[in-house]
């Protein structure tokens, strides 16, 4: 296997993004891509001196999920890496509320294992669904970044280290070397859009139109980033949480800078993603005089305009509680 080894060994030189000597909570769900990971770190962690901890999430989504638990819980004894796990108080209603959860009982488990680093398996054939189904949803360039190399999750750093590869390249890493994958039978049930993606569309699209589609989609989604980093930049010192918006100067500004700013205004205070139709509303009022209401947004908030000294026009955030008339 000097492939996928050589290429991971080659990330990590080239990444920095483990330290040696470092701590490492690896999440592991049994599944062939956290197998590929935990293989990958197994072999590179005597050059590299790390001290690793599986941690498993365990949702009680599936009926298996208890013997899954069970399993992961001695296959880490037979290769000699501690093993925590934290399971759901009670069955998650959504895929979305079991992945808030396995987040924050990721975080807890790396505090309390004094781990600075939280891996998880993504691969860049994750990266091009999540990329394609935010595109379908009408994201923002931000959401269009797909799956970060890596990020904050707390007062740690959460690492994707698979990214450079494919789901192929973990399941033939796992065939190879006779891995005990766990199934998940629901990653075969047409019910889900992203189970419907990865086996319906993506092998369409990579048969008729890009066999590099995944590839190809990585690194737009790397471009993307860039250019929304720097963009950021620019839109953070022109409003931030607890100030004034001031219409006057955010209207002076480039429209893409007056997206996003609003986009984060409305986000701050509704606690939810802004509409595309929400976005142009707002932009709206940054010409409109005093006085001047929009429609009702989430939970019957709404903007106005008001006048503040020297005349100077600002655009605030009012829900019914908020309101004086």
């Amino acid at each position: 296997m000097k492939g996928p080894r050589a290429k991971f060994g080659r990330w990590l030189r080239q990444s920095q993004r483990l330290p040696p000597q470092s701590r490492l909570l690896l999440a592991i769900s049994g599944g062939q891509d956290s197998l590929a990971l935990a293989q990958l770190l197994h072999w590179h962690r005597p050059r590299w001196q790390w001290a690793i901890v599986w941690g498993h999430g365990n949702h009680r989504l599936r009926p298996d999920a208890d013997a899954c638990a069970a399993h992961l819980a001695q296959l880490a004894t037979q290769w000699g890496y501690p093993f925590v796990a934290s399971t759901a108080d009670c069955p998650l209603p959504s895929e979305a509320a079991a992945r808030q959860w396995r987040y924050q009982a990721l975080l807890a488990m790396a505090r309390a294992h004094d781990c600075p680093y939280i891996l998880t398996a993504h691969t860049r054939s994750d990266r091009a669904e999540t990329f394609l189904l935010q595109l379908w949803r009408g994201a923002s360039p931000g959401g269009l970044r797909a799956i970060l190399p890596q990020r904050p999750l707390g007062d740690r750093w959460l690492i994707r280290p698979l990214l450079p590869f494919s789901r192929a390249e973990t399941g033939a890493l796992c065939r190879q070397q006779r891995l005990p994958v766990w199934v998940d039978p629901t990653n075969q049930h047409l019910g889900y859009r992203r189970n419907r993606l990865r086996q319906r569309v993506i092998p369409y699209l990579q048969r008729h139109f890009n066999p590099q589609l995944e590839t190809r989609l990585s690194q737009t989604a790397d471009l993307w980033h860039e250019d929304n980093t720097y963009l950021e930049s620019l839109a953070a010192p022109l409003w931030q949480p607890g100030q004034p918006l001031r219409c006057p100067v955010l209207q002076s500004q480039p429209l893409a800078l007056q997206r996003r700013v609003l986009r984060s205004f409305l986000q701050t205070h509704t606690g939810r993603f802004p509409t595309y139709r929400q976005i142009v509303m707002a932009i709206a009022l940054l010409s409109a005089p005093p006085g001047t209401r929009s429609e009702n947004l989430p939970g019957g908030s709404w903007l106005t305009v008001q006048s503040m000294a020297a005349a100077e026009r600002v655009l605030v955030w009012q829900s019914p509680r908020s309101f004086t008339p």
